[in-house]
């Protein structure tokens, strides 16, 4: 019951944020370097309509009269299309890895 919702939707914030933090460093292995600033400010972007968009949504899934876990279904789509998403710039990387390899080198500060 209660407690396995409240689980999930720990779970979904945990998970959500972690994604949002970690695409930005995960984009440098996809966009070439004389593109990854347009790439990742691209990304950004379109994740911060998401959010915004995010909040609006709930309110309207309110007004339509959906019940708590009707929403809570409905606001996993986005997240189930980005797991789609990272699962085929996976493959993409296998099927043509010189496009994204990087080579992480360290670096010093002076």
């Amino acid at each position: 019951g209660l407690g396995i919702l409240t689980a999930l939707i720990f779970a979904l914030g945990l998970t959500t944020n972690c994604a949002n933090t970690t695409w930005v460093p995960l984009a440098t292995n996809y966009y070439p370097t004389e593109m990854r600033a347009t790439g990742t400010g691209t990304m950004t972007g379109a994740g911060r309509i998401g959010a915004i968009s995010g909040a609006s949504m709930g309110a309207v899934l309110l007004a339509w009269h959906f019940s708590m876990g009707q929403i809570f279904y409905f606001l996993c789509v986005p997240i189930l299309i980005g797991v789609i998403a990272a699962y085929c710039m996976e493959r993409v990387a296998k099927t043509h890895p010189d496009s994204t390899t990087v080579v992480a080198t360290p670096t010093l500060a002076h």
